[in-house]
Parts: C-alpha cells; structure tokens; sequence
C-alpha cells in the first residue's frame, strides 16, 4: 500500500492564547480597565484595587438566593452569573439545592463587614477581607450555602450541598477560593461556601491540582493553530497544538478528523475514542489506552501527547520541529 504522509505545518506562528496569564491588579490597573476583561485577577491582601472600583456589567443572577430581592449583595458579573445559574440548575437536577448568600459587595458594606470582623476578633483576624482587599468587590465570588442546614462556616464542608460544590463547581468555571490548608498562601481561612469564577480551564486545572490561585505563575497554555498538508498537498485544514515542558499535545477530535478517523466520546465513562483504519485509541483526563498518561484538557477540548497518539494509532513521526512550527507524520500499512 502506499504510504500516506501527513505534513502539519503553521501557517506562522502566531499563538492564540486559551486564556490569559494570572494577573495581580493594583489599584491603578483595576480603575482604568474593566475587570470582565478578565477573570483571572487575583484579589488579595498583596494586590487591592481601588477605593472607587465598581464592576460595569453586573447583573442578578436566576438563582435561590437566601434574601431575595434588589440589593447589592444579589448582583454578580455577567458571565459569572450565567454559569452561577447552569451550576445552580445542574445541582437542582442532582437533587442538590444551593442557595445564594452574598456576591458583589460595595466599599462601604465590606467596610462595615470589615469593622464589625475587627470589633469580634481583633485585628489578627483572617477571615473578613478590608474593603479594598475583597474578592466580591469584583462582582466574581459568591458565598454560597444550601438547605440542609449548613450555613457560612466551615461545618458546610460536611453537608451534601458543600460536598457537591466541591466536587463541581469547577465544572461551570468556578473554584473554592480558600482552600483547606492553604491559609499560609492565600492569607485567608478554609472557607468552604466561597467560591469565585475564573472559566473553565483554569477552575480545571486548580481543582485536579489541588492548588489556590497564588500558587500558579501561569494558569494556561498556548495554543497554535496549525494547517495540516497531506501528501504534499497543503490544505487549509486547521489543528491546534499546545506544547508542555517539552511534550507536543494535539487537539484529539481534529487530529481524528484530519486524518480520516472516527471520534467519539462516551458520557458515562468521560472517555473521548479515535478509531483509525484497525487501530483504536481511548484517552481521558490521565488515560490513554488502558495506562496512566497527562492529557491536557483545556476548555472542552482534550489534548493528547502527540508522539504517544501517533504510536497508537499506527502512525510514524518523521519529523518534529516546533521552532520551525512543522511536524511530519506518515502511516505504517
């Protein structure tokens, strides 16, 4: 038979970041840009924004909340809203009820929160934020309890809604933002009920790591978008690529489609498939055919180690060149 040589080669190499780097906003930076712009800002003690700052697009979310109504402490940043009310509806469909206690918080109500914390337990307290130092005041963190009798303290951890927003909340983007253990780092006790949007990859890739914002440097990877050539015939087919210390994965849904192959993916298992001639591959989050291997999930979409998958699926890398951004791979039957 005759082979079939598969050229991938970039069309420049121009990147498409999948989602900015982790940024510290000071003051001056948080008044003279949107903060939507971006939802991997870190708030803290070390990085405050400003006195005047106010979120421009806050809206109130569809959600239970455990005071009704159109007040402040009910408002969230629009698209933190949106996955607030698909994780609320998903844990509704679970059997689980979650109610909304407090998102966007002005200056003066976090003063006051801020003053009472002070007059109860000293200023050695780290469970109440300065106004300036406080993630709600982005309109992108909110408290949360349920029905079962939990409410803003650690017990919640222990009820089944604490137990399931643990388990989820990075599905929809969102993440605890105080961690069991990690009071030394975040400057904050564990607070089980906080959670804080940031988007789905970085929700991800904290949650599998167990790790709070401060402690990644750069939270995604870069994506280049590439044209594969087939039997020197260039296309104007596009492949994503990300490289991670070293190791090229490949978008596994457009590498199956580019070369001819089948795609699936099967919701019960969470496994993604590529049928290729008499070759056949399954891939998960740490699963590629029957063995422990990192696969990248960014987003939706799963990236697998290239060099790994070709050998799976009866391919030959001939060549690699990230610097040159090309990368040649021809069958074996």
């Amino acid at each position: 038979m005759k082979k079939k040589y598969y050229k991938i080669i970039a069309t420049g190499l121009i990147a498409v970041q999948s989602c900015i780097g982790l940024q510290a906003l000071g003051p001056t930076m948080v008044a003279n840009r949107a903060i939507h712009e971006t939802y991997h800002v870190i708030v803290n003690k070390q990085n405050p924004v400003d006195q005047h700052f106010k979120p421009k697009t806050l809206v109130i979310p569809k959600v239970r909340f455990q005071t009704p109504g159109n007040i402040d402490k009910n408002y969230m940043e629009r698209e933190a809203a949106y996955a607030l009310e698909n994780m609320f509806k998903d844990a509704t469909a679970s059997g689980i009820t979650l109610v909304a206690v407090s998102g966007y918080r002005s200056y003066d109500y976090q003063n006051n929160l801020y003053q009472n914390a002070l007059r109860k337990y000293g200023r050695n307290q780290n469970g109440t934020a300065t106004p300036n130092d406080s993630e709600h005041r982005t309109g992108l963190a909110m408290d949360v309890t349920g029905i079962s009798g939990g409410t803003i303290e650690e017990s919640f951890e222990h009820t089944k809604e604490g137990q399931w927003l643990a388990a989820n909340c990075y599905k929809y983007g969102y993440i605890i933002r105080y961690p069991k253990n990690k009071t030394a780092i975040t400057g904050y006790i564990y607070e089980p009920w906080h959670i804080r949007y940031v988007g789905k990859e970085l929700a991800t890739q904290l949650h599998t790591n167990g790790l709070a914002m401060e402690e990644l440097a750069r939270c995604c990877y870069e994506k280049v978008e590439m044209s594969m050539e087939i039997d020197g015939v260039t296309g104007h087919q596009k492949v994503s690529v990300v490289e991670d210390q070293g190791t090229l994965y490949i978008d596994l849904e457009q590498l199956g489609q580019r070369i001819g192959g089948s795609v699936g993916y099967t919701a019960i298992t969470q496994m993604s498939t590529l049928t290729y001639g008499k070759y056949y591959l399954v891939a998960g989050p740490n699963w590629l055919n029957g063995g422990g291997e990192k696969n990248l999930t960014l987003g939706d979409t799963l990236y697998v180690p290239l060099r790994k998958t070709c050998g799976i699926l009866g391919l030959k890398l001939v060549e690699v060149n990230t610097q040159q951004g090309k990368i040649k791979v021809a069958t074996r039957n």
